[in-house]
């Protein structure tokens, strides 16, 4: 079973490589046999992390679908979960000190961080780059935070009296659900600008945003209506910050939640044949598409480039699958790649080594799974720069200690 589920996922990662989408090309795959639950999951390259039950408690593990093995991640028996990755590192939230913080894992260095000390709730972590956001109540209402692993600086984002929730981040951008209006609109924020800036108006509720480059998605229900009871037909909705024009996805008279976009794919849990099934959006060509066709459910939905994941129960417990789409990537993981290389050389020109350091590490990351030798040796050059930089920051700092410990023994000397 163990060998037949490694040459499956072997399969899997090779049809990730595939270059033109088309809906009959989709190549499903489960990634996950535990005979217990495994939910959330989210997807960086060929890594999938969920949080999982298999211990009584809720945990934090992964699977490298490239090398077909599973890794986990937390290992204190106590509730780690909405994890989601970026890179290296994964971020999840943990109640291990009695309240929820954040913490963070590097698979590079092996090492668990905590990102989080305050003594209030954080909650619903995301992660672009160095950058970690969340929300927080240590100020008697919902705000969101952010931190900077590289500099190991924390900074606030939000300071509106309403709540502000479940934040995403691309880039210098963080959005998040917000209250303040009296209804649920979509908010967003500019690091290097430090502006904050509305993005919906419409009096229903927008609630749960993600973003990839300028476009920003969500669950909207302007168009729902009571049934039982209970408002349905929550829609998803976007927005190019580009163009500030605002655009609808889905327009089924049944709920579409929880989008995920990566480059020009949006996907979401879709209930339009009765049970949660997945679907997916071509923003470049207006295509719908339907990626699970089973008649159990599958929800919570997560892409990074090829490679869609969910939480799927066709066999009676909660397990992961994964599908692979057809589709050619490349230009959008060159696009983040000259984010982080662009970012790494004003961190330099600040001399903020460290920093620069992890952010062009993770640009040639990228430039090298796309085969661009010149940027990949560009990054060279930057790492090079900024290690020799870190080597003369360290040698003075030794000369300074030692001139201080000679100072202090002579001083002492004198004296006696």
């Amino acid at each position: 079973m163990k060998k037949e589920v490694g040459f499956l996922l072997l399969l899997f990662v090779q049809a990730v490589a595939a270059s033109t989408f088309r809906t009959s090309d989709l190549s499903e795959i489960q990634i996950t046999t535990e005979k217990s639950d495994q939910n959330h999951p989210t997807v960086y390259g060929s890594t999938v992390v969920w949080d999982d039950w298999r211990d009584g408690y809720l945990s934090i593990r992964g699977r490298d679908l490239s090398a077909g093995k599973e890794i986990q991640i937390t290992i204190k028996a106590h509730t780690q979960s909405f994890n989601t990755i970026y890179g290296n590192t994964v971020v999840w939230e943990d109640d291990r000190n009695g309240k929820r913080d954040i913490y963070g894992y590097n698979f590079l260095t092996s090492t668990e961080i905590q990102i989080t000390t305050n003594k209030n709730y954080q909650l619903h972590p995301a992660i672009f780059g160095n950058i970690v956001v969340w929300e927080d109540d240590r100020n008697g209402n919902w705000d969101i935070y952010g931190y900077n692993l590289s500099t190991s600086k924390e900074f606030r984002i939000t300071k509106d009296k309403g709540d502000q929730l479940y934040p995403a981040i691309y880039g210098n951008i963080v959005v998040w659900g917000d209250d303040r209006n009296g209804n649920s609109d979509i908010y967003g924020y500019d690091l290097s600008t430090s502006r904050e800036f509305q993005i919906t108006t419409d009096e229903s509720a927008q609630i749960i945003p993600e973003i990839y480059g300028n476009i920003v998605v969500w669950d909207d229900l302007r168009n729902g209506y009571l049934d039982n009871n209970k408002f349905v037909n929550w829609d998803i909705y976007g927005y190019d910050l580009s163009t500030s024009r605002e655009f609808q996805i889905t327009a089924n008279r049944s709920d579409q939640i929880l989008p995920a976009i990566y480059g020009n794919i949006v996907v979401w849990e879709d209930r339009r044949n009765g049970n949660s099934d997945i679907y997916g959006y071509d923003l470049s060509t207006s295509c719908e598409f339907q990626i699970t066709t089973d008649g159990n459910d599958q929800k919570s939905p997560a892409i990074y480039g090829n490679t869609v994941v969910w939480e799927d129960n066709r066999n009676g417990d909660w397990d992961i699958y994964g599908a692979a789409l057809a589709i050619d990537f490349s230009r959008f993981v060159s696009q983040e790649a000259h984010f982080f290389l662009e970012m790494g050389k004003k961190e330099f020109d600040r001399r903020e080594y460290e920093a620069a350091l992890d952010l062009f590490q993770l640009a040639r990351e990228k430039y090298s799974s796309i085969d661009s030798e010149e940027k990949t040796a560009e990054c060279d050059e930057w790492i090079e720069k900024c290690q020799v930089e870190l080597e003369k920051g360290f040698c003075l700092g030794t000369y300074l200690l030692t001139l201080c410990i000679l100072l202090g023994v002579l001083f002492t000397v004198r004296r006696s």
